[in-house]
């Protein structure tokens, strides 16, 4: 019975899935106890968030030992998270080139003239992510995405893949349907390679259909999107495929 709240649980797992580098349990857990509580119609009317006004930044969560490129890699699916689960995803000014910024008023910083529409190659800066010109054209892309595919939107959410053991791939799937064509979303949230995987679609789709990949990679010299689609099929109720580490793959209905 209410009209919008603020997702602040799952804020605090992403954090601990994404930034932190651990067991994709804690998001996908949390999001099973938000479907519990509400039901996948409320579910889509929390307002989903990695930062805002009242809370240290994301980009202020990552481990400091880690790599600049690996904090940009999670980061990136972190926002692809954010995009594709249940909810209505909330964007602060800053999330779209990696800013940083810790307790209130740090968090307010000021947003330089570079980054409102920075190129692909954009250098590095003290205080953003590293390449943010790249975290940006990934956030466009998604955005992209998820008006193309009203599943992302109004579909339900079901899980149908985790995997936590910590000597295997930390890789988490899920669908999206009953809205336009379903989406399947599967996030590697570990350092290395899934892997051969066999993933159960649980009956969304027909034996024998094709799937097609949704780009979501850009070439890093061009910065043009990577439109080599990838075909599968649905065979045995499932599908085959290997992940690359820290990488999201989106799959659909072929056309």
């Amino acid at each position: 019975g209410f009209a919008g709240l603020f997702n602040f649980p799952l804020r605090r797992s992403l954090i601990e899935t994404f930034a932190k580098g651990n067991s994709v349990d804690g998001a996908a857990g949390r999001v099973r106890e938000m479907l519990s509580l509400f039901g996948q119609a409320q579910s889509r009317r929390l307002i989903t968030l990695l930062d805002n006004h009242d809370v240290p930044r994301f980009m202020e969560e990552f481990p400091r030992g880690m790599a600049p490129e690996v904090v940009r890699e999670r980061y990136q699916l972190a926002l692809t998270a954010l995009l594709t689960l249940p909810g209505i995803p909330q964007l602060t000014y800053g999330n779209e080139v990696g800013m940083y910024g810790g307790a209130d008023p740090d968090n307010r910083r000021k947003m330089p003239d570079w980054a409102f529409t920075p190129p692909f190659d954009e250098p590095d800066h003290q205080g953003f992510v590293t390449r943010p010109g790249a975290v940006w054209a990934h956030l466009h892309r998604l955005i992209e995405v998820r008006k193309k595919m009203p599943a992302l939107s109004r579909g339900d959410y079901d899980e149908i893949w985790r995997q936590t053991d910590p000597k295997a791939p930390n890789v988490w799937a899920f669908m999206r349907s009953g809205a336009g064509d379903p989406v399947l979303v599967m996030i590697n949230n570990g350092d290395a390679g899934s892997g051969p995987l066999r993933l159960p679609l649980r009956g969304h789709w027909k034996e024998g259909q094709e799937l097609v990949t949704v780009p979501l990679e850009f070439d890093s010299k061009t910065g043009r999107l990577m439109e080599s689609a990838k075909d599968y099929q649905v065979k045995g109720g499932g599908i085959e495929l290997d992940m690359k580490a820290r990488s999201a793959v989106i799959l659909t209905s072929k056309r």
